[in-house]
C-alpha cells in the first residue's frame, strides 16, 4: 500500500538533465511500431478471466453497497416497532 503521508529520502541525488540532453531525446527519430501480432488462445483466456473477475468484484461491491442499505432500514424498522410496543 502507498501511503502518502510517509516521505521517504532517495538513497542517491536524482539526476538533473540538462537542457541539450533533452533537445536531443526530443530530436531523436522515433521507432515505428511492428506489427501486432495475435494473441495465443491462452492469453485470450487470461484477458477474459481477468474481465469477469473485474465483473464480479464491481457486482459483489454493489451488493454490499445494497446490503448496508437494507440493513440501516431494517434497524429502523426494528426502532419503530419497539417505540410501537411500549
Amino acid at each position: 500500500m502507498l501511503r502518502v503521508d510517509e516521505r521517504k529520502r532517495f538513497s542517491s541525488p536524482v539526476p538533473v538533465n540538462s537542457r541539450s540532453d533533452l533537445e536531443k531525446i526530443s530530436t531523436a527519430p522515433r521507432l515505428e511500431a511492428g506489427p501486432a501480432v495475435p494473441l495465443i488462445a491462452r492469453d485470450s483466456f487470461v484477458a477474459e478471466t481477468a474481465t469477469k473477475i473485474d465483473q464480479l468484484q464491481a457486482s459483489m461491491r454493489l451488493l454490499a453497497r445494497d446490503m448496508d442499505r437494507l440493513s440501516s432500514k431494517v434497524a429502523e424498522l426494528e426502532h419503530g416497532a419497539n417505540q410501537d410496543q411500549r
